[in-house]
């Protein structure tokens, strides 16, 4: 084989468990499974926001946001409606979030964003009125709903963005 080269490519699956990074090799039906996955994923946007503090002009990173969605029990039962916690996220560095639910998770209804902003402020050793803030929206099938949240110390914002 003199005068011939042979290329082997290795391609290793980034896995993180109990907050260690390791490399494992990937067999082809695992590289299949991911791509399949991230593109239902990303195909499927169902709420998303984006969090700006406009009291410096800046995105807010690290702020979390916990999704609800209001189950409604029998009134003749124990207190009617309540709220099921769906997901929990931290905003990016640009203060984005750009999913927030799944299609798989997601049902018409009444949800709730939680945005905790405490810590975000805490940070910062800003004093800030709120400690944090939920947004109520109306959700239904097949629409993508952009939340975004306008925050300063005293006071907040949003509306339904595109």
């Amino acid at each position: 084989m003199a005068g011939k080269t042979c290329k082997i490519y290795i391609t290793f699956l980034v896995v993180i468990s109990s907050g260690l990074l390791m490399f494992e090799p990937a067999s082809r039906s695992i590289l299949a499974r991911a791509e399949d996955q991230t593109a239902v994923k990303t195909e499927t946007l169902t709420i998303s926001t984006h969090v700006l503090d406009t009291s410096v002009g800046k995105p807010a990173a690290n702020v979390i946001v916990i999704v609800y969605r209001l189950t409604e029990n029998d009134p003749k039962q124990d207190g009617g409606d309540q709220w099921l916690e769906i997901n929990q996220s931290l905003t990016d560095k640009q203060g984005r979030i750009d999913q927030l639910l799944y299609s798989t998770d997601f049902q018409n209804g009444v949800y709730k964003l939680r945005f905790d902003i405490r810590p975000y402020f805490n940070l910062q050793n800003i004093t800030n009125f709120y400690p944090f803030i939920d947004v109520i929206v109306q959700c239904q099938e097949n629409e993508h709903y952009h939340v975004p949240l306008l925050i300063s110390p005293f006071g907040y914002s949003t509306y339904r963005g595109s």
